[in-house]
């Protein structure tokens, strides 16, 4: 979802699905001043965060270490605050709904509450392991 606001927003296509709000709210969300007074697309910026995320969860399965997870959690709670603030943004500044933008949202805010309990663990680990090392 994120790679196609991004090709949207770089102007690589000419308009976005959008099959509840219309193609021109979802214009009106991504070409809005909000959106344009970043220097990098914002979708652009997700679809990097969302990059990132992938790698560390890959990471995660692979080689299982506790600073992993919390930097998975910190970029987990860092997409979820983001999917709030764009969810205001878009009703309350701009005035106009993006489906798409919505539904990534939600993904954010659904992976941040089912990843949350493994990275509570993670930060007990990393707590633990530091509380340790201090008592030596």
């Amino acid at each position: 979802m994120s790679a196609v606001l991004a090709a949207f927003q770089l102007g690589w296509i000419d308009h976005v699905w959008d099959p509840i709000f219309g193609p021109a709210s979802s214009a009106e969300v991504l070409k809005s001043p909000v959106s344009e007074a970043l220097p990098i697309p914002d979708a652009l910026l997700g679809l990097g965060a969302y990059l990132a995320e992938a790698v560390l969860e890959l990471v995660a399965l692979i080689h299982p270490r506790a600073w992993s997870a919390v930097l998975l959690g910190l970029l987990v709670a860092g997409l979820a605050a983001t999917a709030v603030l764009l969810i205001a943004l878009q009703a309350l500044v701009v005035g106009s709904w993006c489906t798409l933008c919505l539904c990534s949202a939600a993904i954010s805010l659904t992976v941040a509450c089912v990843a949350m309990p493994d990275i509570r663990e993670a930060v007990e680990i990393v707590r633990a392991r530091r509380a340790h090392r201090v008592v030596r």
